[in-house]
C-alpha cells in the first residue's frame, strides 16, 4: 500500500508541482479505477483517479464529459486539473474535490427536497444538446439520428446478451413483443441531450448540515439520449433501495401487527374480519360517489366518453382506434346507458375491500353480477386499519363495459352466448 501511496503522491506532484502531501486516503472506486483523496498542507485536497489498463479509454470520456458540463455546472462537478494518458504509470486524472458526503451515507429529514434539487441538476444537464444519439466517449460512438433507432438498437443488443447468457427464450420473445408494441413511445423524443445515466445516491454529494446538494461525480456512463433515460436509471436504483426499506418496515410491522389487532379487538369489543387472500368473505354497500376535498365532487360512474376525452394517443391514455370508432358511431349495442348516449365504464361503491379482493364479483340486491372489483381509491389506502364511510370507495369495472368490450370491440359475442347470461338481449341468448 505504501508503494501505491508513493505513486499517487508522484501523480499529484506532476499535476500540482510543489504540493506538500499530508495524507492519501483511499476512496470507493470500482472495477474500472481506483480513487484516492489527497490532502495537502496549505492547499485544497484533490482527487486522483487511476484507471485499470483495460479501462484507460474511459479517461478521455470523463475529461470530455466534464468539459461539456464545465460552463453550466461549475461548482457542482469536479474540475479536471490534469489528465495523464497511460505511459510509465496507469492513466490517471487529478480533479478538484467537491465538498459534501455521499447521499447514500446519510438519512435526510426531507427526501423530497433532496430529489427536487437533483431534478434541477438533471434539468441543467439535459439542456446540453448533443449531435446524435449514442454512447459517449470523447465523441458520440456509432451515432444514430433518431431515438427510435437508438432504443431499438439498445434493446436488440441487450436481448442478444440475454441469449448468450442462456436466458429463457419465451421470456425473450415476450420482452420483444412488449418493446415492439410500445415502440411508438420512442418517437416522443426528437432531440438528443446529455444524460448522466448513473446518478444514484452514491454519486451525489450533500451538505449534511444544510441538506443542500453540493453536486455529483462519476460521468463514466454518460450517453447522448432521451432525458427519460436518467429518470429510468434513477427509478431503478430507487426501486432497489425502496425494496430494502420495505423489507425492514414489513419485518417491524409483522412483529407489531398482532398486538395492534388485539388492541383494536379489545377497543371495539368485536373481532375484525380476515383479509381476502385466503378466506371467503362478503362485504356490502351502495353505489355512491364522494367528496375528496373542498370544492370537488366525484360522481359514482365514469363513461366511455371520459375514456375518449382522456385519449392522447400515448400510453397510458392511448385509446384503440376501433374503440374510438365505436364511440363516434354510438355503436353501443345493448350495453348503453338508458339515454343511449354512452357506455358505463367504472363505478364507485362503499363496499369495504382489502388486498386480495381484485377480481371479486360485485352483485346487486338480486344476486346479479353488476361489476368486477379491481381497485380502491387513494383516500381508502388506510382501510386496513380504519374504514372511513365518507371517503373510502371501492372501484369496479361495470359489467356492461366488460360485455361491450368482449362483444362489440373484441368480436367475441359467441363466447357470451355460451355463458347463457340471464336477461341478455336476444342476440346473445344461447339457442334452445
Amino acid at each position: 500500500m505504501s508503494r501505491v501511496i508513493e505513486q499517487v503522491g508522484a501523480m499529484v506532484e506532476k499535476a500540482c508541482p510543489g504540493s506538500a502531501i499530508a495524507e492519501v486516503v483511499p476512496r470507493s472506486g470500482g472495477q474500472l479505477s481506483s480513487v484516492f483523496e489527497v490532502r495537502r498542507d496549505a492547499a485544497e485536497p484533490v482527487i486522483v483517479k487511476v484507471y485499470e489498463p483495460e479501462w484507460a479509454w474511459k479517461q478521455a470520456k470523463e475529461v470530455h464529459v466534464y468539459g461539456l458540463m464545465a460552463a453550466d455546472l461549475d461548482g457542482s462537478i469536479p474540475r479536471v486539473i490534469h489528465a495523464e494518458p497511460a505511459g510509465d504509470t496507469n492513466a490517471f486524472t487529478v480533479l478538484t474535490k467537491l465538498d459534501g458526503v455521499p447521499l447514500s451515507e446519510t438519512e435526510p429529514p426531507d427526501w423530497h427536497a433532496i430529489y427536487e434539487q437533483l431534478g434541477g441538476l438533471l434539468a441543467r444537464i439535459h439542456r446540453m444538446p448533443q449531435p446524435a444519439y449514442g454512447y459517449l466517449t470523447d465523441q458520440v460512438l456509432d451515432p444514430l439520428p433518431t431515438n427510435d433507432e437508438y432504443m431499438r438498437r439498445q434493446f436488440a443488443k441487450k436481448l442478444n446478451e440475454f441469449d448468450e447468457l442462456g436466458g429463457d427464450p419465451e421470456l425473450r420473445a415476450e420482452i420483444s413483443r412488449y418493446v415492439e408494441s410500445h415502440a411508438g413511445l420512442f418517437l416522443g423524443n426528437e432531440k438528443p441531450a446529455l444524460c448522466h445515466n448513473d446518478l444514484h445516491e452514491g454519486n451525489v454529494l450533500v451538505d449534511p448540515g444544510s441538506w443542500q446538494v453540493r453536486g455529483f461525480i462519476d460521468v463514466e456512463n454518460a450517453i447522448a439520449a432521451d432525458p427519460l433515460m436518467d429518470l429510468a436509471s434513477d427509478l431503478n436504483g430507487l426501486s432497489s433501495e425502496t425494496d430494502d426499506r420495505t423489507r425492514t418496515f414489513n419485518a417491524i410491522v409483522a412483529r407489531w401487527r398482532p398486538l395492534l389487532l388485539s388492541g383494536m379487538t379489545e377497543m371495539r369489543a368485536n373481532k375484525p374480519y380476515p383479509d381476502a387472500n385466503r378466506t371467503l368473505r362478503f362485504t356490502y354497500g351502495e353505489v355512491k360517489g364522494y367528496v375528496p376535498h373542498d370544492a370537488a365532487l366525484y360522481q359514482p360512474f365514469t363513461n366511455l366518453s371520459g375514456v375518449i376525452e382522456k385519449d392522447t394517443g400515448r400510453e397510458p391514455f392511448n385509446a384503440p382506434e376501433k374503440l374510438k370508432q365505436l364511440y363516434r358511431a354510438h355503436d353501443f349495442g345493448p350495453y348503453a346507458t338508458p339515454d343511449g348516449q354512452n357506455v358505463p365504464v367504472d363505478f364507485l361503491s362503499t363496499t369495504d375491500i382489502i388486498g386480495g379482493n381484485s377480481g371479486s364479483p360485485i352483485m346487486n340486491g338480486r344476486g346479479e353480477q353488476v361489476g368486477i372489483i379491481f381497485d380502491g381509491n387513494y383516500e381508502g389506502l388506510g382501510n386496513d386499519f380504519f374504514y372511513n364511510d365518507a371517503k373510502d370507495r371501492a372501484i369496479s369495472v361495470d359489467i356492461r363495459y366488460v360485455l361491450f368490450i368482449a362483444d362489440k370491440f373484441g368480436g367475441a359475442g359467441y363466447l357470451l352466448k355460451e355463458l347463457d347470461i340471464k336477461n341478455a338481449p336476444a342476440s346473445l341468448r344461447r339457442a334452445a
